[in-house]
């Protein structure tokens, strides 16, 4: 009875043993595809790639965070249980977390940032952007083996973002009105490049802000591509002279430039960084020279990064959408019909990108108690019309509706001789 009675334990135990441990549980398929977006940018919290790295070398999220060092040299330290790349692209995810989290704590999240605050920001976006370079031009599979593969496209915004979070940090904290030729990042350069976007190059800043989360309540479609760099909006400092009435412009601006011919207020930028000169993905993760290219997206929209060609990322609602938040159009047109907007006087012209002349010209004229933003849709339908955006570029007129209909037709024609 022994010699049963241990066969049946044995037996028992063999059963137990043997019990199933993983079974199928479907989710719906929205929380699926919730869970493969997720990552610190959606959900502020790390994807599951990374999570799954973390998990290999005995962390979580809140320990990484907490104890970085520690948790980077163990991440480094992976080879067998890891691919490269797999690496390199939640380095570039944490180093951003991190960066995130830094700019979030009760030290730092202030109006004025201190230096320390804004220098260790700045050297943890400068290495979730190196991690992510690599990541995405110096892996074994080009951008295009994987050109499906989710993990490419969350390590390409991380790229645009931790970009475009380093460029804004760095020219807000200096407090200046020009855009610095060499940016210096934890000891590190990065060499600003304007070939491609010259119309920003000389002029005084007043706004330097990325407009990747920018939406406009009043248009039907924010319109902006997908693509490659940090999307940005950079706004030209105006110096307001206003001559009053002139009753022969012509004559009175025929030396001088006319002050009611306004120049883009807000241009659309697009920047890429990528390394100097050739080097290895080593040596742009230990800190070689980038250069910051800067692209004007309505002349330029690809670009060729280690001799591939990529489209490049661009918003061409934002800039006319953000001139018409700030100036209150509207509210100016209803003024001028009662003769109580001083600043109208004179008719205006408003370029909404640089001349080119290469495109045919488009001029909007509103009617009575009205302004240019009777012509809201059109005009952002044709920024957003690849091919009239090629081909046409528009102008808005802005005059008082309380002058008389002849001299409003002569001041208008004469501006815009």
């Amino acid at each position: 009875m022994t010699k049963s009675y241990h066969y049946s334990i044995i037996t028992i135990m063999a059963l137990l043993s043997g019990c199933q441990v993983i079974h199928l549980k479907e989710s719906n398929l929205s929380s699926a595809l919730k869970s493969k977006n997720e990552s610190i940018l959606t959900d502020n919290t790390l994807s599951h790639q990374t999570q799954n790295l973390l998990y290999l070398v005995k962390e979580d999220e809140k320990t990484c965070l907490q104890n970085f060092d520690d948790c980077l040299k163990k991440i480094r330290s992976l080879s067998e249980n890891s691919s490269r790349e797999e690496r390199y692209a939640a380095l570039s995810e944490i180093y951003l977390a991190k960066a995130l989290d830094v700019g979030r704590s009760s030290q730092c999240n202030a109006t004025l940032k201190s230096n320390s605050c804004v220098e260790q920001e700045l050297a943890l976006f400068d290495k979730s952007l190196r991690y992510s370079y690599v990541y995405l031009f110096d892996s074994e599979e080009s951008p295009f083996d994987r050109v499906f593969d989710h993990r490419q496209n969350q390590v390409r915004i991380f790229y645009n973002v931790a970009l475009s979070k380093l460029m804004t940090t760095y020219f807000n904290h200096l407090n200046t009105l020009h855009f610095p030729p060499l940016l210096k990042v934890d000891g590190h350069e990065y060499h600003v490049n304007f070939d491609h976007a010259v119309d920003v190059q000389h002029i005084e800043v007043d706004t330097f802000r990325s407009s990747y989360n920018m939406n406009f309540s009043g248009f039907n479609t924010v319109n902006r591509k997908d693509g490659l760099g940090a999307e940005f909006i950079v706004g030209r400092k105006e110096h307001d002279v206003n001559h009053g009435f002139i009753l022969d412009p012509d004559a009175f601006y025929a030396h001088q430039s006319n002050p009611n011919i306004h120049l883009p207020r807000f241009f659309p930028v697009t920047a890429i960084a990528y390394p100097k000169q050739k080097a290895t993905a080593d040596q742009v993760i230990d800190g070689a020279e980038l250069e910051i290219a800067m692209f004007d997206p309505y002349r330029q929209d690809r670009v060729k990064v280690e001799g591939v060609d990529y489209p490049l990322t661009a918003n061409y609602s934002a800039p006319y959408g953000l001139w018409l938040s700030k100036y209150n159009l509207g509210a100016a047109g209803y003024w001028s019909l009662i003769n109580k907007e001083a600043n109208l006087i004179m008719p205006h012209l408003y370029m909404l990108e640089p001349f080119n002349p290469n495109k045919k010209i488009i001029v909007f004229i509103h009617g009575l108690a009205s302004s240019p933003e009777a012509w809201v849709s059109l005009t952002n339908d044709i920024m957003g019309d690849a091919e009239l955006r090629q081909n046409y570029q528009v102008w808005q007129v802005f005059y008082s509706t309380n002058m008389p209909i002849f001299e409003s037709r002569f001041q208008i024609y004469s501006l815009l001789n």
